[in-house]
């Protein structure tokens, strides 16, 4: 799909393939069930039938939080550009009377939607 920015059309293209944390998420549920089996003293073969879900149960969870955090950033992004452009319309509704001139290129960029024009 198409995303105006700054006046410009950009293409985006929609990322669908799975993010590494699972993986990551899944090598580290392996690692604590063979250190757990270390502590104990045990064979890796002691209760067996745990591997496979502690790395579902790992994977999932770091998946989970991964996620969490790309909508926390893109929340804090989404929030850091609302902040910006309230800065400079703040800035542009305290311009005196007589310099509008000066600043009309940052006036028709922020203040006045292109679509009208």
């Amino acid at each position: 799909y198409q995303r105006r920015v700054h006046g410009e059309s950009v293409k985006l293209r929609k990322n669908y393939t799975m993010s590494s944390s699972f993986v990551w998420g899944c090598f580290l549920g392996l690692f604590i069930r063979v250190g757990a089996a270390k502590a104990a003293r045990r064979s890796l073969t002691w209760k067996a039938w745990t591997i496979p879900g502690n790395m579902l149960m790992f994977g999932t969870a770091s998946s989970f939080i991964d996620w969490l955090r790309r909508i926390h950033l893109e929340d804090a992004c989404r929030s850091e550009e609302r902040a910006e452009l309230r800065l400079i319309r703040n800035f542009l509704d305290s311009v005196p009377a007589g310099e509008e001139e000066q600043y009309k290129d940052l006036y028709l960029e922020h203040a006045v939607n292109p679509q009208r024009i």
